[in-house]
C-alpha cells in the first residue's frame, strides 16, 4: 500500500470506505449459512463502580467466562462472569478478603467447566479455580510474593494450565497439571539473561499459552541495554526449556530492527507450532523510525522468518498487535495502525495474508482482537466512531475461511454490536473476544450510560446445523409411533425441536425424539423437524417420507371338502387391504395346519390349499399381514372321523377376520 492511501486513510471515513472496497470479492464456494450478531447485554451495571479491563476466554465446547474489575466497597476487584451456551450468568467476586486488585485479571477455560482466574494485588499474585461445572470457585491461592504484576494464563482442552507473570524485574511461570487444583511454580526465571530486566510494565508483561498435548510457550520482553527484545521458551509440565529463542527481527523488508515489545503468542494443538506477534522498530530510510508489527511461527526451537502484518505502514507507529490460532495452525493476526484504523491478516497454510481494514476509527483507540475456531471460522471485533468527533462504538466482523480456496474470502459485513441505548462505549476500559470450537463468539466491554457504565457482553451465534432424520421411510404399523432425529449442532445448545407432518405441528421437545399426542392417519406423508436456538435463530431438516398403516387387512377363509381320514379339505383365503391406497397392502398370508406338518407362506393375497388330516380335532390357524406389520388371524376347527359316525363341519365357511397376534 503506498505512503499516499494510508495518508488518505487518515481523511475520514469516506477514504476508509474506499480502502475496505479495495478488498477481493469472495470465491463463491467460501459463502454459506453462518449465524447472527447479537448486540450487547448488559452482565453487570449500571453502576458508576464499573471499570472494566474485560478478559474474555471461551472453551471449545462453548463454555468459559469473562473477568474484569469493578469497585466494591470503594476499592477495585475482580469479578466474574461464566459464560453458559453463549449467555453470561450473574457476576461473583472472587477475590473475597483480598486487598485491591492491580491491572487486569486473566482468565482461562477448558471444556467441562474448568476455569481459573489470575490477579495480582498488594499481597502478591493469586489464582482462584472452578475444578469443572459442577463446583464453584476455590478461595483464593497464593502464587507469587508481593511485587508480582501482569499475569497471563492459558489452559489447553485438556485442562493443563500455565501461568506466566512479572516479579523484580524477571518473568516468572507455573504449571497446573490436568484434574488438579493447585499451581505449582517454577524455582527460577524465564529470563534468557538473569542480568536484564525482564517482563517489566506493559510493553514487555509476559503472555502465555497452553497447547491440547499439555505443553506451553510464553513470550515476553527483555530489556538488553538500551533496547528492548523479545524472547519466547517452553514449558514441558514440571520443567523449563534450556533454550530461550530470541523472536526480535534483525531485518525486516531491507529495513534495520530495532527494540521490540508488546508481544501476543497462540499456540496449535500440536506444539512444535506456536505464532508469536510483536511492535518492532525499524530504520525507516531516511534517518528515523517506524515501528511496525511483526509475525513469526515458532517450530520446535526457531523461527520462521518475519512477516509484517500491518501493510507497511509509512510513518508513525501501530498499537498493540495480536494474534488468535486454532488447533491446527489457521487464524488471524489483528493490529492497530498509524491513524487508528484496524487491520487484519489471516493465517493460513502456514503464512499470514496481506492484511485487509476491518473498519474505520475516527479518532478512536481501535483496540482489534481476532479469534478463531476449529472449523476455521473466526472473529474480529474493534472500536471505532461513526464519524470524527463521535462516541466509539463496538464493531465486529466473522471470517468464514475454508482452506480448499487459494485465498480466503473477505471478512463478512461490518456489523455494530454495541446497544446505542447503553451509551457510547469506553476505549479506556477495553475490548476482548473470543470463538468457540464452531466460532460462536463472545465479545465483552464496557458502555457508559446516563444512568451509568456496563460491562456488557455482544454475542455472535451461528445457527444450528439441520438435524438429521431417522425414522425409516418404510410402512409402520403404529400411528403413534416415536419420531426420532439426531440432534441439530449447535456448540451452545439449548435447542428446541417442533415437528412437523405435511407441514402441521404436532409437538414440540427438547429432546431428539418425540410420540405425537395425537394419531396420525394412515397413509403417505411428509415429516421434518424444525430446530430452533434460544435466540431464535431455526433450520429446518430435509422432509422425509412417513408412512402410516395402522389398520389390518381383512381375511376371509373359506373351508370345503369332506372331513375325513384321508379326504382332501380346501382351504380359500382372500385378504384385502382395508384402506386402499393409504394402506401399505397385503405382504403374505400363512396357514398352520396344527397337524404337525410345516406351516405353508404364499406372498399374495389369494391363495387355494388342499390338505388332507388324519383322525382327530384340529384348529388350523391363518394369518394376513400388510407391509406395515398389522397382522390379522382367523382359526378354523376341524373333526376329522370315520364315515358312517356322526361330522363335526366347520363352524363357519366365511369369516372377516379382525385383529391378533402372528
Amino acid at each position: 500500500m503506498s505512503s499516499a492511501a494510508w495518508t488518505t486513510l487518515r481523511r475520514g471515513t469516506a477514504a476508509a470506505a474506499a480502502l475496505l472496497a479495495l478488498a477481493p470479492a469472495a470465491p463463491a464456494a467460501a459463502q454459506r449459512a453462518a449465524g447472527a450478531f447479537f448486540p450487547a447485554q448488559p452482565v453487570d451495571g449500571p453502576s458508576p463502580d464499573i471499570i472494566g479491563r474485560p478478559h474474555v476466554d471461551l472453551a471449545r465446547d462453548g463454555g468459559g467466562a469473562v473477568a474484569y474489575v469493578r469497585r466494591d466497597g470503594g476499592e477495585e476487584h475482580v469479578f466474574v462472569s461464566l459464560i453458559a451456551g453463549g449467555i453470561p450468568q450473574a457476576p461473583v467476586r472472587v477475590d473475597g478478603g483480598l486487598p485491591p486488585v492491580a491491572g487486569a485479571p486473566a482468565v482461562a477455560a477448558s471444556d467441562g467447566g474448568r476455569v481459573v482466574v489470575t490477579f495480582a494485588d498488594g499481597a502478591g499474585l493469586f489464582y482462584v479455580i472452578r475444578p469443572d461445572g459442577t463446583q464453584p470457585f476455590s478461595a483464593p491461592q497464593a502464587l507469587a510474593n508481593p511485587g508480582a504484576a501482569d499475569p497471563s494464563v492459558d489452559m489447553s482442552i485438556n485442562g493443563v494450565a500455565y501461568a506466566a507473570w512479572a516479579q523484580a524485574g524477571d518473568v516468572q511461570a507455573a504449571y497446573l497439571p490436568r484434574r488438579q487444583t493447585a499451581f505449582q511454580a517454577y524455582g527460577t526465571p524465564l529470563d534468557a539473561a538473569a542480568v536484564d530486566d525482564a517482563g517489566s510494565g506493559p510493553a514487555l508483561r509476559p503472555q502465555a499459552a497452553a497447547s491440547s498435548d499439555g505443553t506451553g510457550v510464553v513470550v515476553w520482553g527483555e530489556r538488553e541495554g538500551a533496547s528492548t527484545r523479545i524472547v519466547a521458551r517452553r514449558l514441558v509440565r514440571g520443567r523449563v526449556s534450556d533454550v530461550a529463542i530470541d523472536a526480535t527481527a534483525a531485518s525486516l523488508d531491507g529495513h534495520a530492527g530495532g527494540s521490540a515489545d508488546t508481544p501476543d503468542v497462540s499456540i496449535e494443538d500440536d506444539s512444535s507450532f506456536a505464532w508469536v506477534v510483536f511492535r518492532q522498530a525499524f530504520d525507516d530510510g531516511a534517518g528515523g523510525t517506524i515501528v511496525r508489527a511483526v509475525a513469526r511461527r515458532l517450530r520446535g526451537s526457531a523461527f520462521d522468518d518475519p512477516v509484517g502484518v500491518d501493510g507497511q505502514p509509512p510513518f508513525g507507529a501501530v498499537g498493540t498487535p495480536r494474534v488468535g490460532i486454532n488447533g491446527r495452525g489457521q487464524g488471524m493476526t489483528a493490529v492497530e495502525v498509524p491513524g487508528g484504523v484496524p487491520l487484519a491478516s489471516v493465517i493460513r497454510k502456514d503464512a499470514p495474508t496481506p492484511p485487509r481494514p476491518l473498519g474505520a476509527a475516527n479518532g478512536v483507540t481501535s483496540q482489534p482482537v481476532v479469534a478463531v475456531g476449529e472449523n476455521f471460522d473466526g472473529l474480529a471485533a474493534w472500536l471505532q466512531a461513526p464519524a470524527p468527533g463521535l462516541p466509539a462504538e463496538a464493531h465486529a466482523s466473522t471470517l468464514e475461511d475454508d482452506i480448499a480456496l487459494s485465498q480466503p474470502p473477505p471478512f463478512g459485513p461490518d456489523t455494530m454490536v454495541s446497544d446505542p441505548g447503553l451509551g457510547p462505549v469506553d476505549p479506556a476500559a477495553g475490548l476482548d473476544a473470543d470463538v468457540d470450537r464452531a466460532g460462536d463468539g463472545v465479545m465483552a466491554f464496557v458502555q457508559s450510560g446516563a444512568d451509568g457504565r456496563r460491562l456488557v457482553v455482544a454475542t455472535y451465534d451461528r445457527a444450528p446445523g439441520a438435524p438429521a432424520l431417522n425414522t425409516t421411510t418404510n410402512w409402520r404399523r403404529l400411528s403413534q409411533a416415536p419420531l426420532t432425529w439426531s440432534p441439530a449442532f449447535d456448540v451452545w445448545g439449548g435447542l428446541s425441536y417442533q415437528v412437523l407432518v405435511d407441514g402441521q405441528p404436532v409437538g414440540t421437545t427438547g429432546a431428539s425424539t418425540l410420540t405425537p399426542a395425537a394419531p396420525i392417519a394412515d397413509g403417505l406423508h411428509r415429516w421434518q423437524v424444525v430446530a430452533t436456538d434460544p435466540r431464535g435463530q431455526s433450520v429446518r431438516s430435509a422432509t422425509r417420507n412417513l408412512r402410516i398403516d395402522a389398520t389390518p387387512p381383512g381375511l376371509s377363509v373359506k373351508v370345503s371338502g369332506k372331513q375325513q381320514p384321508g379326504r382332501k379339505l380346501t382351504f380359500a383365503l382372500h385378504a384385502i387391504d382395508l384402506r386402499p391406497p393409504a394402506g401399505s397392502g397385503v405382504k403374505q398370508m400363512r396357514i398352520d395346519f396344527a397337524d404337525g406338518t410345516p406351516a405353508a407362506v404364499v406372498l399374495t393375497d389369494r391363495a387355494t390349499f388342499g390338505h388332507s388330516f388324519r383322525k382327530g380335532t384340529f384348529r388350523v390357524r391363518v394369518s394376513a399381514t400388510d407391509a406395515a406389520g398389522n397382522p390379522t388371524v382367523v382359526f378354523r376347527t376341524v373333526t376329522i372321523k370315520k364315515p358312517g359316525k356322526s361330522k363335526s363341519k366347520a363352524r363357519k365357511k366365511t369369516t372377516q377376520g379382525g385383529a391378533g397376534v402372528p
